[in-house]
C-alpha cells in the first residue's frame, strides 16, 4: 500500500527536504570548482591566433598546458603601453593563453584542442573545421525605421552558428562570427569546458547609445573619458581609453559597467595614484557567450583609470564621491 504524506512523520519529511537541499548545493559547489577550459582558434584574412582560459571556480589557472594542434600555447598576454599628457607607463598581463597560428591553419582545416594540467586531461576537441572566411555584406536599412540597419553576410561552408555583435567602439562596431565545434555549449560558457573555431568580419557602423546609469544617493558624475586610440597585443585590438584624472578631486568610488560581447571578447580596468603607483587591474577574457561585468573600486584624489575594450560595449563609467 502506498504511503499518503498524512502518515509520514513531519520530522522524516523535514529530513528529507533538508538531504535535498544541502546535496543540491553541494553538487552547485562541486561544479563551481571543477577545472574547466576554454578555448577558440579565431582567424580573419589578417591571420589566424588561438586564446583560451583556464579556470577554477573564478580563479585564473596559469599552470596548465594547451595545445592547439599540438602547437603550445603561451600563458600570459603582456600589455605595456603610455597615456596621457604625462606618458604614465601601462603594464598588465592579461590571464590568456595564446598562440599566433598565421600560415599553419587557414579555413577549412582541422584543428584539435588539448588542454592538459598535473598530467591529467581537462578537455580535448577534435574534427572540428575552421569554416571559411565570412564577409559582411553592405548593411539593410530597415523600410520602417530608417534609423536602424541590419547586418547581413553571406552563409559560409563549415559553419554551424553564427553570431553578430555591435559594440560602441567606433574601430569595429558590428562583428560577424562563424563558429564551429561545441556551439551547444556556448550558452554554458563558465560552467564547463568548450572549444571554438571562427572566422570573423568586422566593420564601422552607428552607435547606438545606452541607457545612462542609475544614480546612487551619493555625489555622483559621469567619468570624464579620453580615447586613447588602439593598441594591439598578441593578435587582440584594444580600443583605449583613460580618465581626466583633475576630475577625481578626492577620495571615492568609480564603477565601470562592461558588456563583453558573445563570439571573443577581452576588456581590462587599471587605476594608477598620482605617483604612477599602480592600486588595482581587472581583466577578463570571454570565450562563448557574453557576459557584463561591473568594476567598482576606491580612488584617490587625481587617479588615473586606464580602460582596454575588444568586442565590448561601455556601459557607463562613474565617479561617486
Amino acid at each position: 500500500m502506498r504511503a499518503s504524506s498524512a502518515s509520514i512523520p513531519r520530522t522524516v519529511l523535514l529530513a528529507v527536504v533538508f538531504f535535498a537541499l544541502a546535496t543540491g548545493a553541494l553538487l552547485a559547489d562541486d561544479e563551481e570548482k571543477k577545472v574547466r577550459a576554454n578555448g577558440i582558434v579565431l582567424a580573419d584574412t589578417g591571420g589566424a591566433h588561438a586564446f583560451a582560459t583556464v579556470e577554477e571556480g573564478e580563479s585564473d589557472l596559469d599552470d596548465a598546458e594547451v595545445l592547439v594542434n599540438e602547437e603550445p600555447l603561451a600563458y600570459g598576454l603582456p600589455i605595456e603601453f603610455a597615456v596621457g599628457e604625462r606618458k604614465l607607463p601601462v603594464s598588465l598581463t592579461l590571464p590568456v593563453y595564446h598562440a599566433d597560428l598565421s600560415g599553419r591553419v587557414s579555413p577549412g582545416n582541422p584543428v584539435v584542442f588539448l588542454a592538459r594540467r598535473g598530467g591529467e586531461t581537462i578537455y580535448q576537441r577534435q574534427n572540428v573545421i575552421l569554416p571559411e572566411y565570412i564577409e559582411l555584406l553592405p548593411a539593410a536599412r530597415s523600410p520602417w525605421e530608417p534609423r536602424l540597419s541590419r547586418a547581413r553576410w553571406m552563409p559560409v561552408a563549415g559553419a554551424q552558428d553564427y553570431i553578430v555583435e555591435r559594440t560602441d567602439d567606433p574601430a569595429a562596431v558590428v562583428e560577424v562570427f562563424a563558429f564551429s565545434g561545441d556551439v551547444d555549449l556556448m550558452e554554458f560558457e563558465g560552467r564547463t569546458s568548450s572549444f571554438l573555431a571562427a572566422t570573423t568580419d568586422r566593420e564601422a557602423g552607428e552607435v547606438v547609445a545606452d541607457a545612462p546609469p542609475l544614480a546612487s544617493g551619493r555625489a555622483e558624475v559621469g567619468l570624464e573619458l579620453i580615447g586613447q586610440g588602439d593598441q594591439s597585443h598578441g593578435g587582440i585590438k584594444f580600443h583605449v581609453h583613460a580618465n581626466n584624472p583633475r576630475q577625481i578631486q578626492q577620495p571615492g568610488e568609480v564603477e565601470i559597467s562592461l558588456k563583453l560581447h558573445s563570439g571573443f571578447s577581452a576588456a581590462f580596468v587599471t587605476a594608477y595614484d598620482m605617483g604612477g603607483n599602480q592600486i588595482m587591474t581587472w581583466k577578463k577574457v570571454v570565450t562563448g557567450k557574453g557576459k557584463k561585468k561591473h568594476v567598482r573600486f576606491h580612488v584617490p584624489p587625481g587617479a588615473t583609470i586606464v580602460i582596454g575594450r575588444k568586442n565590448t560595449s561601455l556601459r557607463g563609467a562613474v565617479y561617486r564621491f
